[in-house]
């Protein structure tokens, strides 16, 4: 066998995980039944492929393999002690998120597309590890970077509807409690009011509050679908190390839907911190009121709003005056903000004088801020109109109950 060859062992890495990509894409169902585990069987066999890489360094001496493709432009691996090293870190760490992802992400939407994202992700940073030309480099790099957002924007550039002018709503046998524990960031963080209601469908992974023995709970609903007997409550956190501990109760308790947030942790006193309580009672009513008078609601498209707010819910937003001191005042909050072009950012504000920095809420740092003038100084676009964000709805009651937002 030419010993040029052993130099496309690499190339052996990315297959299986690209044939399970393909498998994801095309399986969009709840639960799909053998992608977790055929995604995690591919992330194995790329692992194997990486340490026949290795082997094949051991034995051969550094080198190039030949292009696979015309003229120079096509697929050829580098094999060299930095690549290999590279091919053991990217599929060891690859095997353990795929594994992780098959349990944590069971019963969600769209289980089966970020699977195949998650796998085109890791064939892609593969082939990128290894490229033996320029070409591969940059076009790996391309398709990762596609991959890592689900193939969508996320980048705060807003893409909404509007709800229809004049049209209220109600939301009738519904109740709000202000949050006490960090367990939904970054939906909601403490001081916030959380929106449930009394009657809606409670489907796996909403976010919901219940009560467990002594403790007041307000998490995300997780069924394991190997054990119906047992329901899991797991909170949600930016920052990993803040995650709190899973609940574990019975599948019978009474659970209550979570429909929306109220971002009123700015106009109310700090709940008491007690870890039996994660939510606790309204201080003042009043504060629905005066939060909802002349809101407006826009319905989210795509993933711009990610985090906070996910395709088809609603950002509750009221206008703001561009004037210097009302823009100061929304300092730290969240805003849709629009320029003289009439692009839209939901973004964070922060001010420094005339000039405005909408700071972006993806906890990665990978989308950059925009930056824009009140006055057009700086030669910098001019903001026209800012919203503040004063919660998200995260589903409209039935069109029978459509009457008022109060």
């Amino acid at each position: 066998m030419p010993s040029y060859l052993f130099y496309l062992a690499p190339l052996a890495a990315p297959v299986p995980l690209l044939i399970s990509a393909a498998i994801g894409f095309l399986d969009k169902g709840r639960r799909p039944k053998i992608l977790p585990k055929l995604a995690e069987a591919a992330a194995l066999l790329a692992l194997v492929a990486a340490l026949a890489a290795a082997a094949a360094l051991i034995v051969h001496r550094p080198g190039v393999s030949p292009a696979i493709g015309l003229y120079g432009v096509g697929l050829s691996v580098r094999l060299d002690a930095v690549s290999v090293a590279m091919l053991l870190l990217v599929t060891f760490i690859g095997w353990v998120v795929v594994r992780y992802a098959g349990i944590y992400l069971d019963g969600e939407a769209r289980q089966g597309p970020f699977t195949g994202w998650l796998c085109l992700t890791l064939a892609s940073v593969l082939l990128l590890v290894a490229a033996g030309n320029l070409f591969q480099l940059v076009l790996q790099t391309g398709v990762a970077a596609a991959a890592k957002t689900d193939g969508r924007a996320g980048d705060g550039v807003l893409t909404v509807d509007e709800w229809e002018a004049g049209e209220k709503i109600v939301l009738p046998n519904h109740e709000v409690f202000q949050l006490a524990a960090g367990t939904l960031d970054p939906v909601a963080g403490i001081g916030d009011l959380i929106i449930v209601s009394n009657y809606a469908h409670i489907n796996p992974r909403n976010l919901v509050i219940t009560v467990s023995g002594s403790a007041l709970l307000a998490r995300r609903l997780n069924r394991p679908e190997n054990h119906s007997e047992i329901v899991v409550l797991t909170g949600q956190a930016v920052d990993p190390s803040t995650l709190p501990q899973p609940v574990i109760v019975q599948p019978d308790a009474s659970f209550r839907k979570i429909v929306g947030t109220l971002f009123a942790a700015h106009l109310l006193p700090a709940p008491p911190i007690d870890p039996d309580r994660e939510f606790a009672a309204l201080p003042d009513p009043n504060i629905i009121d005066q939060m909802l008078r002349g809101a407006r609601l826009f319905k989210v498209k795509g993933s711009s709003a990610e985090p906070v707010a996910l395709e088809g819910q609603y950002l509750i937003t009221r206008g703001k005056s561009i004037k210097a001191e009302a823009i100061a005042s929304l300092e730290g909050r969240l805003i849709v903000g629009i320029d003289e072009d009439g692009a839209r950012y939901f973004k964070r504000l922060r001010c420094h004088g005339m000039i405005v920095v909408l700071e972006s809420l993806n906890p990665d740092g990978s989308t950059a801020a925009e930056i824009l003038s009140l006055d057009c100084s700086h030669a910098l676009p001019k903001i026209t109109e800012a919203l503040e964000v004063i919660g998200v709805l995260f589903e409209l009651p039935s069109a029978k109950e459509v009457s008022a937002l109060s």
